[in-house]
């Protein structure tokens, strides 16, 4: 009896054994099919900012001014003397690089073209603008008997994506996933915008710090002063209003 009562046992060991192996397997082939799917996703990322999905383009572009220099006349008019100080502002916002000045050379208004030259040199020295900052090339224009006076920069333009990708059909998209024309729109918006588009690319420099007061301060530690404002009674008190006490 004892006998098969211990074969009995086995017996049932044996099968919870076998059980137990097979939950494990099973166990194990869902963890690999979950695996499977996640590594699916995985393999399918795609770009969701939409500053990624969706770039701005920041490129160089050069802006001109042309002014008519007639043979014999005497420099600026009046509205181009206006242009050029309207031109020198604009470079100085939004210009990089040098600000370039070509004038005619070899033609039969060369003469006009240099005292127009004169003029504007005197406007960007007004303006402030370092000499260095400024080159003058010649050049020469043999179809036109009077060629103008260019004025030129290069600035930084942007140019927002192209959108209305609307091919996905969100409803059955089971990943949860931004649509393709997602953050699309706010792009464009900030490409048009956008007051310089070189600070997409870079900060803008910092000014000088404000240093009055710290120079007096300074000046006062040095001496032997004390650098503690001065207060008057009244606001060393500490005393906030009589109107609690019905005052005096």
């Amino acid at each position: 009896m004892q006998y098969l009562k211990s074969k009995s046992i086995s017996e049932r060991t044996g099968k919870m054994l076998k059980s137990t192996k097979i939950i494990m397997a099973s166990l194990l082939v869902t963890t690999l099919v979950g695996c499977k799917t996640h590594r699916e996703h995985l393999v399918g990322y795609e770009i969701s900012h939409p500053s990624q999905r969706h770039p701005i383009m920041v490129a160089k572009k050069p802006i001109y001014l042309d002014l008519e220099v007639p043979r014999g006349s005497t420099g600026l008019t009046v509205s181009q003397a206006d242009n050029v100080r309207g031109f020198i502002s604009q470079y100085r916002k939004e210009g990089s690089g040098k600000l370039i000045i070509s004038a005619p050379s070899g033609s039969p208004n060369e003469v006009a073209a240099f005292k127009a030259l004169k003029k504007v040199r005197g406007l960007i020295k007004d303006d402030g603008i370092a000499y260095n900052a400024v080159e003058m090339t010649p050049y020469y224009q043999e179809d036109d008997p009077q060629p103008p006076l260019k004025l030129s920069y290069v600035r930084y333009v942007a140019e927002g994506p192209d959108c209305g990708q609307w091919h996905d059909n969100l409803a059955e998209d089971d990943r949860n996933a931004n649509y393709a024309n997602f953050g699309c729109a706010q792009q464009q918006n900030i490409a048009a915008m956008v007051d310089n588009p070189r600070d997409l690319i870079e900060p803008r420099g910092t000014d000088p710090r404000s240093s009055e007061r710290r120079d007096t301060a300074w000046k006062k530690y040095v001496s032997g002063e004390t650098t503690i404002t001065k207060r008057d009674a009244k606001e060393e008190s500490g005393k906030v209003s009589d109107a609690a006490g019905g005052g005096e």
